[in-house]
């Protein structure tokens, strides 16, 4: 059982500016507070501060996704399809682009400058280059399922990979512009909640699923293999999973075991897992825990990108202006603590590439 300590940081404080430099020319963000639409900004101390926008947040905007792109670049997209690009580390923001026809829009940045937004419900796609636009053919065709992941090979850019709400495995080799299969399913009638494929070796990926829990492959999609979480025979929902940056064989996933639900155990069967083997075996690291921790369906999981052991997820809420809890677990210490803010929720988290305690939050407001 975790040891919980809590550190409440109600409304919004200055966190202090950063050191510049490093690897890849890459800086801290220098400023204490950040040009905007309010609907991205940075902490420093694992949301215990969060540096304060020029603007609040506009009402009913969602930001989904924030990557960086690039030396002190970072892009992100609000529900809208809005881009919006910072070239300072994250201190200001503006809109450079804009999509059409997406219903839960995510952001995958590649190494040749590029970026493409995706549907997570759909199959449209859409690169991004600067203030240049390109609408791409769907990613399949014949199939009511969307892609459930996306990633950009960063030794070949123009190799595109997705992972189809179904488990099938697509591939891309001229930058989106078409794709063929080349992995099956893991299993037949599968619905895929999320995909998580690993960015050190694109034939890894991982799907969490609709009552079947997880599956992994090491192989692209030919071979998969059907994870152990709780006991045989439980029926598990897996909303998120998540493979760490810094050891591909830990992987993180995130539901319910229905089973236990239906037995009425303390925590609903609602679980944060930790798998060390690459996703074939899990474990429970964190319990739902009424009035304490709150786990919902398709939680937020952002591993941290140097440490394996340590993962950030996400509570946030409107309901009588509760905020957001932002939750660290660290594996080693079997121990999780918690950062309040006043934000109705957090959609998405990256971390600066020099200096990974500087983490951006890209927001809601409803």
């Amino acid at each position: 059982m975790v040891a919980v300590g809590v550190a409440l940081a109600l409304g919004l404080a200055a966190s202090p500016a950063g050191a510049t430099g490093g690897a890849g020319g890459w800086q801290s963000p220098r400023c204490s507070v950040v040009e905007g639409d309010g609907s991205v900004s940075f902490t420093s101390d694992e949301g215990a501060t969060i540096t304060p926008t020029s603007m609040p947040q506009q009402r009913l905007q969602y930001l989904y996704g924030v990557v960086p792109a690039g030396r002190n670049t970072l892009l992100a997209v609000d529900h809208r399809g809005t881009v919006q690009t910072s070239t300072d580390a994250g201190c200001s923001w503006a809109p450079t682009a804009s999509v059409s026809g997406l219903d839960v829009p995510r952001l995958t940045a590649a190494a040749d400058g590029s970026a493409y937004v995706w549907d997570q419900n759909g199959l449209a796609l859409h690169r991004v280059r600067g203030k240049t636009v390109t609408a791409l053919p769907p990613v399949a065709t014949g199939t009511s399922t969307g892609v459930a992941a996306l990633a950009v090979d960063r030794y070949v850019p123009r190799h595109v990979r997705v992972v189809l709400g179904d488990g099938t495995v697509r591939d891309s080799y001229d930058s989106g512009a078409t794709f063929r299969t080349t992995g099956r399913a893991p299993a037949a009638d599968l619905f895929v909640y999320s995909a998580a494929i690993d960015q050190t070796n694109l034939n890894h990926i991982v799907v969490g699923t609709m009552s079947q829990g997880v599956y992994t492959t090491w192989l692209g999609g030919w071979v998969w293999s059907h994870a152990t979480l709780g006991q045989p025979g439980d029926r598990i929902n897996a909303f998120s999973v998540a493979v760490s940056p810094a050891n591909p064989f830990v992987v993180w996933a995130q539901g319910i075991n229905q089973t236990e639900n239906d037995a009425h155990v303390p925590s609903e069967g609602r679980h944060v897992y930790r798998s060390t083997d690459g996703g074939h075996t899990f474990r429970v690291a964190v319990d739902h825990k009424p009035g304490e921790v709150t786990l919902v369906n398709g939680a937020l999981l952002a591993p941290h990108p140097t440490n394996p052991a340590l993962l950030y997820f996400v509570f946030g809420t409107s309901y009588a202006n509760y905020g957001t809890d932002l939750f660290r677990y660290d594996a080693r210490r079997d121990a999780l603590s918690v950062r309040h803010n006043d934000h109705h929720g957090i959609k998405s988290i990256a971390f600066n590439p020099r200096d990974p305690s500087v983490m951006y939050l890209g927001f809601a407001a409803e």
